[in-house]
């Protein structure tokens, strides 16, 4: 059985102190069609939740959640946000239906602990909690 790849490699430069990268239009457009490989590649549902932060959509949902926090998406915050949401959801269902498992309850980056986590933070954003 093969699994296809749930990564994608980065073609970009590292971060240099100084250089503003979200200035750059194009940048945001790389941004976009990424975010658009990431969505149609993988939707937001229980069965996808397993590997937490790290390879489950609570890592997506993280990523509309920090999309959101930055300045050059202001615009977009309320869609990013509910976004987000859509993938945070199935990862909280998923987290609730192991909560016995002693190996998913503190785990940060690959269990439950991660997920609970950037739950709060979302639904702090938009106002729930």
């Amino acid at each position: 059985m093969s699994y296809s790849n749930r990564y994608f490699v980065n073609t970009l430069q590292d971060y240099q102190v100084g250089y503003e990268t979200f200035a750059d239009k194009n940048l945001n457009s790389q941004i976009q069609q990424t975010v658009n490989i990431i969505t149609d590649r993988q939707k937001p549902s229980v069965k996808a939740a397993d590997g937490g932060l790290y390879v489950g959509v609570a890592g997506i949902g993280y990523m509309f959640y920090h999309m959101s926090l930055s300045p050059t998406f202001v615009g977009e915050k309320s869609e990013l946000l509910e976004k987000g949401l859509e993938y945070i959801r199935p990862a909280l269902a998923y987290a609730d239906s192991k909560k016995r498992d002693k190996s998913q309850i503190s785990a940060f980056v690959l269990g439950n602990a991660g997920i609970y986590a950037i739950t709060a933070a979302v639904y702090h954003a938009v106002g729930v909690y």
